[in-house]
C-alpha cells in the first residue's frame, strides 16, 4: 500500500488496500499451513495449493460434492481419522478391509485398497482414457490430480466411487 502517495480516489484507495490485505492473508495462510502439515489436516494441505474456492464445490450435485469434501477435509472414518480418536500410533492404523499391510489413509483406499477395486474401475478407466500419463505417476501424485481435477466427467466418477465406498 503506497501511502505516500495521496493522490488515490476512493475506489483507488479501497482496491489497493484490498489487495494488500489479501495478499497479507495468503502470505499467513501459506506460512500456517506449513506448520500444520504433519498433522489432522496433513491431506488437506498435501491438496489445498493456493487459497481459493476449489472448482468442485461450485461444479456438482451435493450428493458427489459431500464426500470429496469429507476425504479432502479428513472428516470420514478411514482408519487413519479414526486412529486419532484413540490414539491409536499413525503406523498402527492399518487397514482392515483388505491384506496390503498398508495404513489405511486416503491415498491407500484410493489408489490400492483391493476391497474397492471393482469400485474404482470406472473412476481409473475414464481417467485414462483421457489423461495418457496418469498410469505411470507414483500413487502420491494419483491422488493428488485425482483430487485437483476439474473435469466434470471425472469429478462426477469420483463422486460416484465415493459416495459408494468412502465410509
Amino acid at each position: 500500500l503506497d501511502i505516500q502517495n495521496m493522490s488515490y480516489t476512493k475506489k483507488d484507495f479501497g482496491t489497493s488496500l484490498k489487495q494488500s490485505l489479501n495478499k497479507k492473508y495468503s502470505n499467513d495462510w501459506l506460512l500456517t499451513n506449513e506448520m500444520l502439515k504433519d498433522g489432522k489436516l496433513s491431506t488437506y494441505l498435501f491438496l489445498k495449493t493456493n487459497f481459493g474456492l476449489e472448482k468442485y464445490l461450485t461444479l456438482l450435485r451435493p450428493e458427489y460434492r459431500k464426500p470429496i469434501c469429507r476425504l479432502r477435509v479428513s472428516a470420514h472414518r478411514l482408519f487413519i481419522e479414526m486412529g486419532r480418536y484413540n490414539n491409536t500410533p499413525r503406523t498402527e492404523r492399518i487397514c482392515k478391509n483388505c491384506m496390503c499391510n498398508e495404513i489405511e489413509d486416503e491415498e491407500h483406499f484410493i489408489i490400492r485398497c483391493t476391497k474397492f477395486t471393482k469400485e474404482r474401475e470406472e473412476l481409473f478407466e475414464l481417467i485414462s482414457s483421457k489423461v495418457r500419463h496418469f498410469t505411470h505417476l507414483q500413487d502420491k501424485q494419483k491422488l493428488f490430480w485425482i483430487l485437483n481435477c476439474e473435469e466434470l466427467d471425472i469429478l462426477n466418477s469420483l463422486g460416484r466411487f465415493l459416495q459408494i465406498s468412502l465410509p
